[in-house]
């Protein structure tokens, strides 16, 4: 198959974002055995950091800058879409897509993003096509509105989340397929419409599972933590990440320290200088920077204190976590998506005051929080496998890309389109 992925962020095997990386390794997975062609937006932040390693697996790749003077024109170009959706709309990247499908015959298509499902339209009816869903912006927006602090922000944050929700409704009517990244998500894109065909896939997740040790042997790792540390990890120039180390310092941090002075917040991810004004002078707090390996940086934490409170869809820094080994302390919100259990596999609390408690718990009780990430871990082992769900959804395309192919050669020839010989022979055959 030819296939040509459209992705609202630049996919890289290195990104910051693990949101990037996953879409990177869905490329990588069906570029495997099919030819991959990659059109993207990419932000400044992005582009700084963008190096072409790994970039091989795809048969041609075409980045198209964006920043907040093309958000701001897209918004004002379309006001008829939500503001999430018009901040990617583009006229060079429409431009680049009609020429690419101009040169190439595409089975599928792929819309990497919600924002991107804009685009349907103009590659309907040429190929397969289907939207990744990273997260529903519906429910982004109705927690934007519960969480609105001015009395009339919140009207206004609740007309854009329902502005939102039709246009879901609307133009996932419009495509072939659908691929939420967890259950959660994919039930609730099917109330807002029953009848698309979904395939749930699981998340990339960087940090890779260690041997399982021998009997009575305690993993390395468990060795080497850092006795009464806890960790925030994320890329911190997002507003749902400096949000969650807003609330931990001024609300939940206070509590842990007056009962265990000794311990240390580290803070650590991508463009931390964005939340230097947050942490800068705390006690206890250190701002880390960004960590290459995440995964033995993870190895040396005892708790993870995610205190999440915005955005949506499923996060990655906490099934990163638990498949480190590490203790989890986070809230609904950052456990959703995840179907492991309270007090078995991570700790949910609503409050600041039960956040606090956990993770003063967790602190005193090391091996309380070793036994807690051990069963984290051996959870992740067994429920998140990301090639099954993936080879799934690559039957489905192999499957019925060859039928858009037949629908398409009837209606060429139906219009008339076959009249020029060769172009008959060609557009016609392929289709059988």
């Amino acid at each position: 198959m030819q296939i040509l992925f459209l992705s609202a962020h630049l996919p890289s095997p290195r990104a910051h974002q693990g949101g990037q990386k996953t879409s990177y390794h869905i490329c990588e997975f069906l570029g495997r055995r099919h030819e991959i062609h990659l059109l993207c937006f990419g932000t400044e932040n992005e582009l700084a950091v963008f190096d072409h390693q790994g970039m091989e697996i795809f048969q041609s790749c075409d980045i198209v800058p964006v920043n907040q003077w093309t958000r701001l024109r897209g918004v004002f170009s379309s006001p008829q879409l939500p503001l999430s959706v018009a901040a990617r709309t583009s006229r060079k990247f429409r431009s680049k897509l009609r020429q690419l499908t101009k040169t190439h015959r595409f089975d599928v298509v792929i819309l990497d993003g919600t924002a991107m499902w804009q685009y349907a339209g103009d590659v309907k009816p040429v190929a397969l096509h289907g939207g990744s869903a990273h997260d529903v912006l519906s429910q982004l927006w109705d927690r934007r509105a519960l969480q609105a602090v001015t009395m009339w922000s919140r009207p206004a944050l609740r007309f854009e989340a329902e502005r939102v929700r039709r246009w879901e409704r609307n133009i996932l009517s419009q495509l072939d397929f659908v691929v939420p990244h967890n259950a959660k998500d994919g039930a609730l894109l099917g109330v807002l419409d029953p009848m698309v065909q979904q395939f749930v896939i699981h998340p990339w997740v960087s940090v890779r599972l260690p041997n399982a040790p021998s009997p009575n042997e305690i993993p390395a790792s468990e060795m080497m933590r850092k006795p009464y540390s806890a960790v925030f990890w994320g890329a911190l120039d997002r507003n749902e990440n400096a949000d969650a180390i807003a609330f931990a310092v001024r609300d939940i941090l206070p509590g842990v320290r007056h009962a265990v002075p000794e311990f240390k917040f580290f803070v650590a991810g991508c463009h931390s200088e964005a939340i230097a004004p947050i942490t800068d002078g705390v006690p206890n707090v250190i701002r880390t920077g960004f960590v290459d390996d995440i995964g033995g940086f993870l190895a040396g934490m005892q708790v993870g204190l995610l205190p999440l409170r915005q955005g949506a869809g499923i996060k990655i820094k906490t099934l990163e976590c638990m498949a480190a080994g590490v203790a989890v302390v986070t809230t609904p919100v950052g456990a959703e998506g995840i179907a492991a259990s309270h007090g078995v596999h991570f700790l949910i609390g609503e409050t600041a005051r039960e956040l606090a408690s956990y993770t003063e718990r967790l602190l005193r009780r090391p091996e309380e929080a070793r036994q807690m990430g051990e069963r984290a871990r051996d959870w992740f082992a067994s429920e998140y496998d990301f090639d099954r769900p993936m080879a799934a959804l690559e039957s489905f395309l192999v499957a019925n890309s060859g039928r858009i192919a037949k629908r398409e050669s009837s209606s060429l020839c139906a219009i008339g389109v076959c009249q020029d010989q060769p172009n008959r022979q060609r557009r016609c055959n392929q289709g059988n």
